[in-house]
């Protein structure tokens, strides 16, 4: 019987089966002969090894059980306790469909974890497997140590992490519905790249359904005599056209126990080592070498199967054995020989059937027809696999357990009497005993779908056999609230957002780090108020938690800005100087050109001191002015200084002039002890005569049609209008810095002569 089945897919993927049975009394294949493209499946459902022949890594794997229910799946493998044996654990289990309604059953799924953060599958830290899934062995270097219960760690030790295969197992009960069709269909699961975090199945199944062997069952008390037989079936041929199989060697170890056999103790590896073998000498030799190879005509005879009996006594209570496989390397009948590989051999059909060697040693010596009994020299090849099998016999009751299926349950809930509630009976009655469950109550449970272990073990060991059962249960996500914490900055500084509160949080978890975002991070932002966002909040055990975020707010103030007036002067009446200042604190490359307006001065003319004010000075809404005003001190003038008592107008001689007529006279300023200046002659001399550099103004009356100017001529023309002559006084002054000098004129005007008509 082959030691393992392989099925090639669409895309190229292949999953290879390797089987350790444990126990429903006979080794479990497909049926009868089959079509080229539909496997045997070697092993029962309790206990196989499975190779990831496909390409890339698998994150998880799926048993889809038709038929059952949840409460009929009584141990699921992969964890005991706290220890985890694969990359994925201990397996879910999820209804489908309608109970006895076709089609329902279970989905029992081992899966890795989506780690979001990292956008990648990753398995527990307390897995073995280097924390990835099941590498492929698609060029793939290391050793296969697959011997049908070997690829977990303890099986394989420090080989198992990329060995690129896994153990799984599944128990079973009858269930309510004995007489549903029940089937089996395994599939890898892969990433789904349209969902991230989703595992699907590849695009074909892996194995067609197979009929469900249940691995540990009562056996049969035959007037007082159990007889425990399991039947090792030879595999058919690789076409249904075919009259032989595949030869392969076998050999039974054999051994009895005085209690029920347990489901993992069928496991290789296990610290128990109550599998017979040839290194453990616990048990005997039941087979010492058999050739299996089916014969179509023969199907129950000869080298086509192989039953082993054992009738136990002295209290006895389960038979267990190990079957070894080996390649058969001894010679094949060419095509159109005769079959030597059992009774009533014929000829060979095709050389794709692989028939028994013509150099074993007979069943009767010398009688080629007889069965191969021992290999020949060189016939035995290479060891391909082994299958445990194991039954317990009917002097012991199993109970049945019921387990209701527990609501779920919000993270950090503790487990309890409330979840762990099973009841084991027989017969419709209760049994007394102890329950184990895994997790146990008071555990905190991740958030997911958890399988929950209950392991009942009777007081009245005598009657009663032990029993196990599994149980999902859903942890949903706590709350959880991150708000960012508000802070605050001035105007042309940085900022980096640091703080944040987290509420929420159960049993240790932490929130180590948060993102933090703010448009006003920056030195340049402006004065105002800004929201500061939190995201991607990283610390240990945040998977668990339904994660909302808060924002905190940021508020930037305006910087402060220096502004000191100038002080200023002015004499009265003059125009106002400009009112100029001193700015400093000035951030972020910003002058003073960002000003706007000016400075302004209280009001008034007279003499005293104005406050110089801020006025409509601005710098923008990013500074305020801390404002420091002055003063602008208004002086009167200075008084005019006096005329000199030296100057004078020297006396002008009395004049006399026809009325009409056209004069120009030049009015002299005297210097005591000087020569006479006359104002016309404007220079150095007359400003030093003056006294100072201002000229002072002269002025005339007395007599119309005269004027003088700046320079003291006197002209014009008399306009008098006199009958005869008279006599006008003319008086002309000089006023320098507020003081007056004055000289009077006699001034003669005669008639102008009367004009005679022409003759």
């Amino acid at each position: 019987m082959p030691a393992y089945a392989r099925r090639t897919f669409s895309r190229g993927c292949r999953l290879a089966l390797i089987g350790a049975l444990a126990g429903a009394g006979f080794l479990a294949t497909a049926g009868a002969a089959q079509a080229q493209t539909a496997p045997t499946i070697v092993g029962s459902l309790a206990n196989f090894d499975v190779v990831n022949e496909t390409e890339g890594e698998k994150e998880g794997f799926e048993i889809q059980l038709e038929g059952l229910e949840p409460q009929d799946i009584a141990r699921v493998f992969g964890q005991a306790g706290a220890t985890c044996y694969i990359r994925y654990c201990i397996g879910t289990i999820t209804a489908y469909g309608t109970p006895g309604v076709a089609p329902f059953g279970v989905f029992v799924r081992w899966t890795a974890n989506y780690d979001p953060a990292a956008q990648k599958f990753v398995t527990p830290p307390s897995a073995p497997g280097n924390g990835h899934g099941t590498p492929s062995r698609v060029g793939n270097a290391q050793p296969l140590p697959v011997t049908g219960e070997s690829c977990w760690s303890i099986g394989a030790g420090a080989a198992y992490a990329e060995s690129g295969c896994e153990h799984f197992g599944v128990s079973t009960t009858a269930g309510r519905f004995p007489n549903a069709a029940k089937t089996v269909t395994y599939r890898w699961l892969v990433p789904d790249p349209a969902s991230p975090g989703t595992l699907v199945t590849p695009p074909a199944d892996v194995v067609p359904p197979v009929a469900i062997s249940h691995p540990i069952v009562q056996g049969d008390v035959l007037a007082g005599a159990p007889d425990v037989q399991v039947v090792a079936a030879a595999a058919p041929p690789v076409a249904p056209a075919h009259r032989y199989g595949k030869a392969q060697w076998v050999k039974v170890y054999k051994t009895e126990l005085g209690r029920d056999a347990d489901l993992d103790e069928l496991v290789g590896g296990h610290p128990n080592d109550v599998v017979p073998n040839a290194e453990n000498q616990l048990g005997q030799t039941e087979t010492e070498w058999k050739l299996l190879q089916l014969d179509v005509k023969n199907p129950d005879k000869g080298g086509s199967r192989l039953v082993g009996h054992g009738t136990p006594g002295g209290g006895k209570h389960a038979v267990l054995r190990r079957y070894e496989f080996y390649k058969y390397a001894g010679a094949v009948v060419a095509p159109g020989g005769t079959s030597g590989g059992g009774k009533n051999g014929g000829p060979v059909l095709s050389t794709d059937d692989q028939e028994a060697s013509l150099v074993c040693i007979r069943a009767i010596p010398g009688d080629l027809t007889s069965e191969c009994v021992a290999p020949g020299p060189g016939e035995v090849g290479d060891f391909i696999g082994a299958q445990m099998a194991a039954q317990n016999l009917g002097d012991r009751v199993t109970p049945l357990i019921n387990w209701p299926a527990p609501a779920s349950m919000p993270y950090g809930s503790a487990l309890s009497d409330a979840q762990l509630n099973a009841i084991a009976s027989a017969n419709g009655s209760p049994v007394a005993g102890s329950y184990a469950y895994t997790p146990p109550a008071g555990a905190l449970l991740q958030v997911g779908t958890h399988t929950m272990q209950v392991v009942f073990t009777p007081f009245d060991s005598a009657t009663f056999g032990t029993q196990s059962m599994t149980m999902s249960i859903t942890i949903d996500p706590a709350p959880l609230t991150i708000t960012a914490g508000s802070g605050a900055k001035v105007y042309g500084a940085p900022f980096t957002a640091a703080a944040f509160t987290a509420s929420g949080l159960i049993a240790g978890d932490t929130v180590n780090s948060v993102t933090l975002t703010t448009a006003g991070a920056a030195a340049s932002s402006g004065a105002g108020s800004y929201d500061i966002v939190p995201s991607a909040a990283l610390g240990s055990g945040l998977g668990n938690y339904s994660i909302s975020y808060a924002n905190g707010t940021l508020t930037v103030a305006p910087a402060s800005l220096s502004v000191v007036a100038d002080a200023k002067t002015k004499e009265a009446g003059a125009v106002d100087p400009a009112l100029t200042f001193a700015a400093d604190g000035f951030v972020v490359g910003d002058t003073a050109a960002i000003l706007t307006g000016g400075l302004a001065r209280a009001a008034g003319e007279a003499p005293g001191s104005y406050a110089i004010n801020q006025g409509t000075l601005s710098a923008g809404g990013n500074y305020t002015i801390a404002f420091t005003g002055s003063t602008l001190t208004i002086t009167a003038p200075p008084p005019p200084p006096p005329l000199p008592s030296t100057i004078s107008i020297a006396p002008i001689a009395p004049q006399t002039n026809i009325d009409g007529d056209e004069v120009e006279l030049h009015v002299v300023l005297v210097k005591s002890g000087a020569s006479a200046l006359s104002r016309k002659a404007r220079g150095p001399e007359a400003d030093e005569l003056a006294g100072h550099d201002e000229r002072g103004t002269f002025a005339i009356s007395g007599l119309n049609g005269l004027r003088i100017d700046k320079d003291g001529v006197i002209e014009g023309h008399i306009r008098a209008g006199v009958t005869s002559d008279t006599l006008f006084h003319v008086t002309v002054s000089y006023t320098l810095n507020g003081a007056t000098a004055t000289q009077q004129i006699e001034w003669t005007v005669k008639p102008a002569p009367s004009k005679r008509g022409k003759g």
